[in-house]
């Protein structure tokens, strides 16, 4: 893939980021506000996930595959 296919590539990905962003600041007027605190909490929510998933999920995972490993050498 080259450069100018890469580029192209992120266009979807560029386009649902401001249909988002154009249908939050939508939501916020039309709720006077309203929806900021659903989606700051929504946020919130998903930034604890996040955390537990690099936690436990990627970094445990991980300390118990060397472990395993260092075991299957002896």
């Amino acid at each position: 893939m080259n450069r100018h296919e890469k580029s192209l590539a992120a266009i979807p990905l560029i386009l649902a980021f401001i249909i988002a962003c154009f249908a939050i600041a939508v939501l916020s007027l039309l709720t006077l506000g309203f929806a900021g605190v659903v989606l700051g909490v929504a946020l919130l929510m998903a930034a604890f996930i996040a955390f537990q998933y690099l936690l436990w999920g990627w970094w445990l995972s991980d300390l118990i595959r060397k472990r395993q490993q260092k075991e299957d050498q002896k």
